[in-house]
């Protein structure tokens, strides 16, 4: 299905319309990936590496052109590197990937592009061919992007962005989670709301109730609103428990391969419960981590809060393991609060820093996590 508002020929692009996206959100997308392509000045610069590398199948004996080639490559390397595309939300590159655009932008292209150099026995020619075909990917987006934009522009259709001062945590949940059911569905906005509610009082020493900003569906992505100091202790959370993850999903992936071996289930027990070990005590650390950064004094209440943290935790990180991601943003500091005397400032500044470690994580084999999300409180 097209949007109706690109070019029908890049096809690269119009899916857009198939994602079941809210429109705003989509704009924003598009106003990003399309800055990202002007910043980088990735066509032009693949063009122009494209050129030379012709200049040297012409003059294979000149120095000039093979110096233009390596000089134009590193320059590409560098801009690619540092592109803002690298620190895009999870949920962000999740569209990007469904749209099959995620590999024309930032270190995806850039893998791409050293592929090429890195063949064996590659001449110039070759080359040339290879990089003319990226340019022509990237120059198809590009123009879906400009109908895209100008199609959203003539219908005024505004594009959705954090105001100064704010922040939204999204989760993406799989439709497979919750069975594709209304009914799960709605349970797991109930869990999601009693994981978020300790970070919220963490941050600001009360629990107002937590809106929803927005949800959209392909994966189904819950965006709700909440204050940066909270999203800052939310993005920490899920920065260290991806990163202890980590160690789980080599645990995982050993028991995948121990499974396909016909090991019996008594045996891979004991693998399982392992994991749910280590899991727990790198939670355990994550805990104690977030009561230092915590606005609540009172000690008898930060003992109640070490309880819900860890059925928070636990959840989240029992979600990580089926396949759910998390991500936070902030919108700019607003003009009042550079001084930092709320803590604003640094709270967008700690979820900017943590947002490139909430990317979506490569699992292998099934779920191994099944941590306590009961009232004990306690891991396993």
């Amino acid at each position: 299905m097209q949007c109706g508002l690109c070019c029908a020929s890049s096809h690269r692009i119009c899916g857009w319309g198939a994602q079941e996206l809210n429109v705003e959100r989509l704009h924003a997308i598009a106003k990003a990936v399309s800055n990202d392509l002007a910043a980088t000045a990735t066509l032009p610069t693949l063009r122009q590496l494209r050129d030379t590398l012709r200049q040297q199948v012409s003059a294979p004996d000149q120095p000039e052109p093979q110096l233009a080639v390596s000089t134009t490559l590193e320059t590409l390397r560098l801009a690619l590197s540092a592109a803002a595309s690298n620190q895009f939300p999870p949920s962000w590159i999740q569209v990007l990937e469904e749209l099959n655009i995620e590999d024309v932008l930032g270190r995806e292209l850039l893998q791409r592009v050293e592929a090429v150099f890195g063949r064996n026995q590659l001449t110039p020619a070759v080359a040339a061919e290879a990089i003319d075909e990226l340019a022509s990917e990237v120059e198809e987006v590009q123009g879906g992007l400009t109908d895209l934009l100008g199609g959203l522009g003539y219908f005024v259709i505004g594009a959705e962005e954090l105001p100064p001062g704010e922040a939204e945590v999204g989760v993406l949940i799989p439709r497979v989670a919750v069975k594709n059911e209304l009914s799960e569905l709605g349970g797991e906005l109930v869990e999601l709301d009693a994981i978020l509610g300790p970070f919220l009082e963490l941050g600001t020493g009360t629990r107002p109730p937590i809106k929803i900003a927005s949800v959209a569906s392909s994966d189904f992505g819950v965006f709700v609103e909440m204050v940066p100091q909270a999203a800052a202790l939310v993005a920490l959370a899920v920065e260290r428990v991806i990163h202890g993850y980590k160690t789980v999903l080599e645990i995982r992936a050993l028991r995948a391969g121990l499974a396909e071996q016909h090991v019996p289930d008594e045996a891979l027990a004991g693998i399982e419960a392992h994991a749910n070990s280590v899991m727990g005590d790198s939670i355990t650390s994550v805990i104690e981590e977030l009561l230092e950064e915590s606005a609540v004094g009172d000690e008898g209440r930060k003992n109640e809060l070490r309880t819900e943290l860890r059925k928070s935790l636990n959840k989240l990180a029992n979600r990580i393991d089926q396949g759910y991601n998390i991500d936070v943003r902030a919108g700019d500091v607003p003009a009042e609060a550079q001084g930092d005397d709320d803590g604003v400032t640094s709270a967008v500044s700690s979820i900017r820093n943590a947002s490139p470690n909430l990317k979506f994580i490569n699992r292998s084999g099934l779920p191994i996590l099944s941590l306590s999300e009961g009232d004990q409180g306690t891991a396993g």
